[in-house]
């Protein structure tokens, strides 16, 4: 199957890390990685997951569960996913609700990752319930905001590098560009918002592309939340490590997934 390239070049020395996101109350849209409860040392060297997220040597991964409470801007109705003038373009000709043909644009894991499953997904692939209930806690209103904003699909990927950099990745596809940029642009407004963040930088060479650092994620990781929107897909990558947050080794993550979507 063809995929959307590999991170194998990527690679940067970091310290392992064992990964969890932050539950703070004054953000909501922080998508998450679903398993993430205790497990036995997995490699001998490290992980990397990518929202398409990351672990290290011997480590013990955890998941905290994530809780928000601020609204994103509500969204006009796109159910039908076309306009007066024809049919929306489809970001990397990726026909409206084909999830395995999504999944298979992440950017691959590097040679020696240790890849995670996604619990409660088809293989990684989610359809609106789905993703509401593995990122947003079953939220009603999320579900009805996604689906007013053209939600088609989602396809998420999580793996450890061996460097011990964490990676997990998530596409969205929406009906149309108007729809991934509404859920882009709220995102972007909840991490805002997020009184955790300790710092933010913009991703050159991608439009529009954004990184949230959290220096605190937990006792042992920090993390870096990166968001952009590539016509009707909305990209979210997620890392986590143990060292120093490097947001020029998160950047060239975040490229490379767009580009494998160009």
């Amino acid at each position: 199957m063809a995929t959307g390239g590999s991170y194998e070049s990527l690679t940067t020395s970091v310290e392992p890390t064992v990964s969890a996101d932050n539950a703070n109350t004054l953000t909501q849209q922080m998508p998450r990685v679903g398993r993430r409860r205790s497990i036995a040392p997995v490699v001998s060297i490290g992980i990397a997951a990518v929202v398409v997220f990351v672990a290290g040597a011997a480590v013990l991964v955890t998941k905290a569960s994530d809780r928000g409470t601020p609204h994103r801007p509500a969204a006009a109705s796109r159910a039908s996913g076309g306009t007066a003038s024809g049919p929306p373009r489809l970001t990397a000709n990726i026909p409206l609700g084909d999830g395995r043909a999504l999944l298979a644009k992440i950017v691959a894991a590097p040679r020696h990752a240790h890849i995670y499953r996604i619990d409660g997904t088809d293989g990684g692939v989610m359809n609106v319930t789905q993703y509401v209930a593995h990122y947003f806690g079953g939220a009603k209103s999320e579900l009805a905001r996604l689906k007013s904003e053209g939600f088609r699909v989602a396809a998420s990927t999580d793996f450890v590098r061996s460097d011990g950099l964490e990676v997990a990745t998530h596409l969205a596809q929406f009906a149309d560009a108007d729809g991934a940029l509404s859920y882009f642009l709220g995102e972007k407004s909840a991490w805002n918002s997020n009184n955790t963040v300790t710092g933010t930088f913009d991703v050159t060479g991608v439009t529009d592309g954004v990184g949230y650092e959290v220096a605190t994620a937990d006792a042992l990781n920090r993390r870096v939340a990166m968001y952009a929107h590539v016509g009707n897909i909305v990209v979210v990558i997620n890392t986590y490590t143990r060292g120093r947050i490097d947001a020029n080794v998160d950047a060239r993550l975040l490229r490379a997934q767009v580009a494998a979507l160009r």
